[in-house]
């Protein structure tokens, strides 16, 4: 099982081709992702807080649950 951690940040638009810039000179690399969330019909996911989602990565597909709580499960 791997650990995922997420940084989202706000970047003003007119300085976007700057932070592209210095993450391609440290070796960053640019994917193509599309994401598909799913819940029941009644929406029980969602009131429990749980997302499932399926997203792709350039070719390679990642599952994700994500939920409330300090641990994995």
């Amino acid at each position: 099982m791997s650990t995922e951690v997420e940084y989202k940040f706000h970047v003003p638009r007119e300085r976007l081709p700057e932070v592209e810039a210095a993450l391609q000179d440290k070796g960053a690399e640019r994917i193509e992702m599309r994401a598909h969330y799913y819940d029941t019909d009644d929406g029980l996911l969602a009131r429990a807080r749980i997302g499932l989602r399926l997203r792709q990565e350039n070719e390679r597909w990642v599952q994700t649950v994500k939920g409330p709580g300090q641990g994995p499960i």
